[in-house]
């Protein structure tokens, strides 16, 4: 059998649509979960492997297990062109769908990051809560919204998101900007 993993940088990820089956269990990632994550991808600084090649370092973060949605699969669920089932991973490919919604909303008026499509076989309404999650106009809280508990812990994660970067500006007396945010392009998964 033809051994067909590989690594993927992040930024080739966002024009994809992943489909999050019924077996996969819900968000439940927590404030530490997130904060590690954005620390890593914080702390990473790529470097050139040699002068000749242009190729440079990469971080690998923890895999994303997908496969080809069957067309069956598709057809029920009422989706159009190639769509990858999340086979593990989910809740890391969730996070990154937050973070990269949360550049998109505190970068408004710039220009804003592609972002996947996720979509859910159970919990449909959670691509539109995902989709309208926003940091309040205090510019500080996230409303954590307890209607169910992934809207609990996507609330809370995405807070933790606005958290960490409050935190960051104060530590680095700088934003977290467009120069950070491109840091996603060098890693993979």
């Amino acid at each position: 059998m033809e051994d067909n993993l590989k690594p993927i940088p992040i930024n080739e990820l966002l024009d994809k649509q992943f489909f999050i089956p019924h077996y996969q269990r819900g968000y439940r990632w927590t404030k530490h979960q997130v904060e590690q994550l954005l620390d890593d991808i914080d702390s990473f600084f790529p470097k050139e492997i040699s002068v000749k090649s242009n190729e440079k370092t990469f971080y690998c973060l923890q895999p994303i297990a997908v496969k080809v949605l069957d067309e069956e699969t598709k057809q029920k669920n009422k989706l159009t062109g190639e769509w990858f089932e999340v086979i593990d991973g989910q809740q890391r490919l969730t996070t990154i769908y937050l973070i990269i919604q949360y550049i998109n909303d505190l970068w408004a008026g710039r220009q804003k990051k592609n972002q996947f499509k996720l979509n859910f076989e159970i919990r449909k309404d959670c691509v539109q809560f995902l989709n309208e999650i926003r940091v309040n106009a205090d510019e500080k809280t996230v409303n954590i919204n307890k209607t169910y508990i992934d809207y609990y812990y996507i609330s809370s994660a995405y807070q933790s998101i606005r958290n960490w970067e409050l935190n960051y500006q104060e530590k680095n007396t700088k934003s977290f900007d467009d120069d950070n945010s491109n840091k996603l392009d060098a890693y993979v998964l």
